[in-house]
């Protein structure tokens, strides 16, 4: 019973930051980075152990999952192929969304370990332990993934609005009064890019 209410909740809780973070979440530059940074670095440092302490690390896997030592490795090529496709710009999303579903998959060897010794260490409780999980799954999705904000097109705070960096397509200059400008065209920059049609009020 244990094992399906933690799994419920890990769900709910990655299916909630897809459907509440387009409200609101947008890129964050270089905290971004190195957000991914220190949510990698542990599965790098996990990913080692499961190859030099197989053994210990199949001991916490319940024993209603067979191959739990090939299942330890296999885990164990999957967080650090993770760590690094998380700071692959190319992979960032795909590798953000498939560690939020290793930990989820992984975290029934979490509940069996609960309240035991492993390795000299004492393991948290199951509600510490999923707490902990609950707030790694969100900050992996957070590091990972970036949204559309209220204007109907991706944020970016590390890109300030300059005439240096847009260019506006059709239209031969801007005005020079842009409070009462109304300008249409194509919004051309590296990171957007969008058909912007509005009318500046005054």
């Amino acid at each position: 019973m244990v094992y399906s209410v933690t799994t419920a909740i890990l769900i709910a809780t990655g299916a909630a930051f897809f459907v509440l973070g387009p409200r609101g979440l947008s890129s964050f530059g270089g905290t971004q980075w190195a957000l991914r940074i220190v949510v990698a670095l542990p599965l790098l440092v996990s990913g080692l152990l499961h190859f030099t302490r197989t053994a210990l690390m199949a001991t916490i896997i319940p024993p209603f999952f067979p191959y739990r030592p090939q299942l330890v490795l296999l885990s164990g090529v999957c967080e650090p192929a993770g760590a690094v496709g998380l700071l692959l710009p190319a992979f960032t999303r795909a590798a953000s969304a498939c560690l939020a579903l290793l930990m989820i998959a992984i975290f029934p060897a979490n509940v069996y370990a609960a309240n035991q010794f492993v390795g000299g260490l004492h393991m948290p409780g199951v509600p510490v332990r999923l707490a902990m999980q609950v707030i790694y799954i969100l900050l992996l999705l957070i590091a990972g993934w970036e949204f559309q904000g209220r204007g109907g097109y991706l944020l970016d705070r590390s890109i300030r609005p300059s005439r240096r960096r847009f260019r506006f397509c059709g239209i031969p200059h801007l005005a020079k009064n842009e409070r009462d400008a109304r300008i249409s065209g194509t919004l051309r920059h590296p990171r957007l890019r969008v058909r912007l049609s509005l009318r500046k009020a005054a």
